[in-house]
């Protein structure tokens, strides 16, 4: 019963162990003296380093590709408080070169009796995750200036529509102002000769009522007024 009992807790260790080791995130374990005791594939892949060139260094003392200064100081200030401290967007740089930003999370590691034995450093590679977020704001900026635009376009199609309208109602009426105009001008010519016929006064007259100028004498005052009160909100 106890070997039974020492191989599960063997296997539970190694499964704690390769979770630890192969766990998506970076995971840096300090003494409290900041040496660094864990330094899992996670940080060794972020930061292009080996686990061999860091278990045993300093964390001030290696000059890693993050800033250093402010990490320090997170992980001063969580040995001397306890608390859970988290530093957002921090900027490092790949092995590559390429900047990029991660998030990091500070836990102190406490023994059986409360004491602080070291700090646990959680972190994960938020670039990417920045970047489409900076493309959605994008999108939602775009989209906002869209709908505005959509909404200077209705404001202004009105009013357009309403000149429109009148201009069209004025072309009609002028169109047929003219057919009286040219009657009234051969009336004028006859009258200058010496006579006007019966005839052109009759054809003037019913021109006159199929025209019905004085329905045209008010609304085109009015349908100029419309046009130029669309003309005034559209400016």
């Amino acid at each position: 019963g106890s070997e039974m009992c020492i191989r599960d807790r063997n296997t539970a260790s190694r499964e704690i162990e390769l979770i630890l080791e192969f766990m998506p995130s970076f995971l840096i374990r300090l003494d409290p003296e900041k040496n660094i005791l864990r330094w899992n594939r996670g940080a060794q892949v972020l930061f292009g380093i080996t686990a061999e060139t860091m278990l045993g260094r300093r964390l001030d003392a290696y000059p890693l590709p993050w800033s250093g200064q402010e990490v320090n100081q997170a992980v001063d200030a969580c040995m001397a408080t306890g608390r859970v401290l988290s530093l957002h967007d921090q900027r490092f740089t790949h092995p590559d070169g390429k900047p990029g930003l991660m998030d990091l999370t500070l836990n102190t590691i406490p023994d059986e009796a409360g004491q602080t034995v070291g700090v646990l450093i959680l972190g994960r590679e938020v670039t990417h995750l920045r970047q489409l977020e900076s493309q959605l704001l994008q999108a939602q900026k775009l989209e906002a200036i869209g709908q505005l635009a959509a909404g200077i376009a209705h404001e202004i199609n009105t009013p357009a529509q309403f000149v429109g309208d009148n201009a069209q109602f004025l072309r009609k009426s002028f169109a047929e102002l003219e057919t009286v105009l040219d009657g009234f001008q051969e009336m004028l010519s006859a009258a200058g000769q010496g006579a006007v016929p019966a005839y052109l006064v009759k054809r003037v007259e019913t021109v006159l009522r199929e025209v019905d100028v004085e329905f045209l004498r008010q609304e085109m005052p009015l349908a100029l007024e419309q046009v130029q009160d669309g003309i005034g909100r559209i400016s």
